[in-house]
C-alpha cells in the first residue's frame, strides 16, 4: 500500500477544506517530481469507493500511461476512452483531451459522466478544447468537483486559470521544499539542481531574438543556435560534464534538435529527436531508451517538459530561450527526480534563461489570475563561481563545487571573464537498467515499506530480473549480501 508523504496528505486536507467552502474547481500546485499523480491517485481511489465516478484529463500519451500506471498501484483496472472502445464497467477513465474535445456528447451518451473530474498539467486547461470538455460535463453534472494538478500555476501565454472556472488556488511544495527534511517529514525527494554556464552563454543569451506568441520565434532562433560553432559546443558540454550518462537537450526549435541529434551522433553517442507528430511507438522507445541505457540522449523542442518521467536522467542541457517562467520550470525539473548514486540536477544553461528567471530554487507564489510573484527574499542573491561558472544560490565565500574562493560580492557574469574549466564534478554515468518505472514505484512507499514492497514483487512472480531487482535493493540501501539472500528465499519457488 503507497502512503502519502506529509505535504501530499496536507495537500489532499487542503482541496478537502476548500470543498466544504464551496469551492468547485480547485488547482494543487507541486514542484515536478513531487507526486501530483499519486496525490491525485489516492483522491481517485477515494472516490471510487464511494461508488462515484472519476475522469483523467490528459493531453499526452505519456501522461495517460504515467497516469494509467499509478492507479494500476492504488489496485485499480482504469478504463482507457480510446475510439469507441471504454470499459463500461470501470469508475474511473483516463481520456485525451483531443479524443472527447471532438466527440462531447461521449461521455453522457455512454454514461460516463464523473462526479469527480482530475486534469494533469491542468495549466493547459484555459484552452477552448479543455474548456467545451469541462463545459459539457457542468452542464449534465452541475455538482462534479473539477481538480487541477499542475508544477506551475499559470499558462505560458499569462492567462490566469480562473478563465477556466476555476475558484481556488493551493500553493503546494515548490523545488526548494522538497530539498528541505524539516519541510518533507525527513526525506530529500529531487536531487540538488547546479547551474553551469557555457562559454557561449553570455553571447547567445544576449542575441536579438524575434518573438512570436509572446516568446522567442523557433524559426528565428534556429537561425542562431545553428551555427556550427554552437552546435559543436553542445556536443563539447555533453563530452565534458555527461560522459555517457543519460541527458535531455531542450533544443531551440524542432529543427535545431534534430542538428545536435545528429551532431551527438557523429560524435558516438547514441539518442535521437522526440517530437509531436511522430510515430506514437518510435516515441516512446526513445523515452524508454533514455531511461533503460539504450541512448545517452534525447533532443526535444517541447516534448519532454512535461509528463515525462525519467529518474535516471543526469541532467539537461537548454538551448530554448524563453520569456516563459512556466517553460523554464518545466525544464528545470525534468531531471530532477532522485535516483540512486545520482546527488545531482546538472543543469547546463547555453542559452542563458537562468540569467533572465533566476535560480531554479527560487520560490514562487501562484495565482488564479496569472500573476507570479518571488516569496520569501525579492530574489534569491546569486554568486556566479569564476572558476567553473556554477550559478550558486546564496552568497557562498567558497565554491562547494570547485573550492574557488569568492569574493562574496556575488560577481556578475561578464564575456571577458568567461573561460573554459575543469568539470566542476563528476557525474557518473547510471547502470543501464529495465527498471526505472519500477524504481519509481518504490520510491512514492514509506521508507518502512520498502523493504517489504520489493519481497511481494518477487514473492507474487512480478519482479524476474535479478539485474532489476538489484537495482531497487540498491535504491532501499540494501547492499549485496542482502539482495542475494532474498533473491535465493523469494524467488526460488518462481
Amino acid at each position: 500500500m503507497i502512503h502519502l508523504r506529509k505535504y501530499q496528505t496536507q495537500g489532499e486536507d487542503d482541496i478537502r477544506a476548500l470543498t466544504h467552502k464551496g469551492h468547485k474547481r480547485i488547482i494543487w500546485t507541486c514542484a515536478t517530481g513531487g507526486g501530483k499523480t499519486v496525490v491525485g491517485a489516492d483522491i481517485t481511489d477515494r472516490v471510487m469507493k464511494r461508488k462515484k465516478r472519476v475522469l483523467w484529463l490528459v493531453h499526452r500519451d505519456e501522461i495517460s500511461t504515467q497516469t494509467v500506471k499509478k492507479l494500476v498501484l492504488f489496485g485499480h483496472n482504469p478504463g482507457i476512452i480510446q475510439g469507441d472502445n471504454y470499459m463500461a464497467n470501470s469508475l474511473c477513465h483516463v481520456a485525451m483531451v483531443q479524443t472527447l474535445s471532438r466527440r462531447i456528447d461521449f461521455l453522457s451518451k455512454n454514461d460516463l459522466l464523473p462526479d469527480c473530474c482530475i486534469t494533469d498539467e491542468v495549466h493547459h486547461c484555459a484552452a477552448d478544447s479543455w474548456l467545451k470538455i469541462y463545459d459539457a460535463i457542468a452542464a449534465k453534472k452541475p455538482d462534479c468537483l473539477f481538480i487541477g494538478l499542475t508544477a506551475t500555476g499559470r499558462r505560458t501565454d499569462g492567462l490566469g486559470l480562473n478563465t477556466a472556472g476555476y475558484t481556488a488556488l493551493i500553493n503546494g511544495p515548490q523545488y526548494a521544499d522538497l530539498l528541505n527534511p524539516s519541510y518533507t517529514g525527513g526525506e530529500v525527494y529531487l536531487s540538488e539542481p547546479v547551474v553551469v554556464y557555457s562559454p557561449l552563454t553570455f553571447q547567445l543569451s544576449q542575441a536579438k531574438g524575434k518573438k512570436k506568441n509572446k516568446d522567442y520565434d523557433p524559426n528565428e532562433e534556429q537561425k542562431i543556435f545553428g551555427e556550427k560553432i554552437v552546435i559543436n559546443n553542445c556536443v563539447d558540454l555533453y563530452n565534458k560534464y555527461f560522459l555517457g550518462a543519460p541527458c535531455i537537450i531542450f533544443g531551440a526549435s524542432v529543427n535545431d534538435c534534430l542538428e545536435v541529434t545528429a551532431a551527438m551522433r557523429a560524435s558516438g553517442w547514441k539518442g535521437g529527436t522526440v517530437y509531436d507528430s511522430m510515430d506514437i511507438a518510435e516515441r516512446k522507445d526513445y523515452i524508454e531508451g533514455l531511461g533503460n541505457g539504450k541512448y545517452n540522449f534525447l533532443c526535444s523542442y517541447d516534448i519532454l517538459g512535461e509528463g515525462v518521467d525519467i529518474p535516471v536522467v543526469a541532467g539537461c542541457i537548454k538551448r530554448r530561450r524563453t520569456t516563459s517562467i512556466i517553460i523554464e520550470m518545466q525544464q528545470n525539473g525534468r531531471p530532477a527526480r532522485k535516483y540512486p548514486g545520482k546527488k545531482y540536477n546538472l543543469i547546463i544553461d547555453q542559452c542563458g534563461n537562468s540569467l533572465i528567471h533566476g535560480h531554479p530554487l527560487t520560490r514562487r507564489e501562484w495565482s488564479l489570475e496569472g500573476v507570479v510573484k518571488t516569496i520569501g527574499e525579492p530574489e534569491i542573491k546569486m554568486t556566479i563561481c569564476p572558476g567553473c561558472n556554477v550559478y550558486l544560490a546564496g552568497n557562498p565565500s567558497i565554491c562547494p563545487y570547485c573550492g574557488e574562493v569568492l569574493k562574496g560580492d556575488g560577481s556578475g557574469f561578464q564575456e571577458e571573464s568567461i573561460r573554459e574549466v575543469p568539470a566542476p564534478m563528476e557525474i557518473l554515468p547510471a547502470p543501464a537498467q529495465q527498471g526505472f518505472y519500477e524504481a519509481t514505484d518504490i520510491e512514492e512507499f514509506e521508507i518502512k515499506d520498502r523493504e517489504q514492497e520489493v519481497i511481494n514483487r518477487i514473492a507474487s512472480g512480478h519482479l524476474t530480473s535479478f539485474d532489476r531487482f538489484g537495482e531497487l535493493a540498491k535504491m532501499i540501501g540494501k547492499d549485496r549480501k542482502w539482495t542475494d539472500l532474498v533473491w535465493r528465499k523469494y524467488h526460488a519457488g518462481n
